[in-house]
């Protein structure tokens, strides 16, 4: 506490005396407010101590994990939505089918395309070229 009290003298001392020796004029002006801000400085610096509060900032946990749950359901739900839109692709292509997309990486590893009216080849190259993938992910179940 005593080492406060003599930084914060010390501090208006020194203020003091740039007062005496500093000249009027506009960087006189700048000089007493960087000089203010040092005595706040001065005046604040045991507040963490009083709160008892230790306000280190080390990065020492450092590891970030991805929350695996959320990301697969995110995952799962754009499967859903990529499955409706080529259905309604295909709808549009005269076609109709139940498509099943599957993710994993948030790639697209496999099709599963259930077609109950169009041709399978043609289908299989409609929804190759939509969703941007090699026809070999694409699996036709025609019946």
């Amino acid at each position: 506490m005593s080492e406060w009290i003599i930084s914060i003298v010390g501090v208006i001392l020194l203020g003091v005396l740039l007062e005496i020796v500093l000249p009027e004029g506009k960087t006189a002006k700048y000089v007493r407010g960087a000089f203010s801000l040092l005595i706040v400085f001065a005046i604040a610096a045991p507040l963490p101590a009083l709160f008892k509060k230790d306000f280190s900032f080390t990065l020492d946990s450092g590891a970030v994990t991805a929350d695996e749950t959320f990301e697969q359901t995110t995952y799962d739900r754009y499967a859903l939505r990529l499955g409706a839109a080529v259905e309604e692709y295909l709808r549009d292509e005269g076609m109709e089918a139940d498509v099943d997309v599957y993710i994993e990486d948030g790639k697209i590893y496999r099709v599963r395309v259930g077609l109950s009216r169009g041709d399978p080849q043609s289908a299989r190259a409609a929804v190759a070229k939509r969703l941007g993938i090699e026809e070999s992910r694409v699996e036709i179940n025609d019946g």
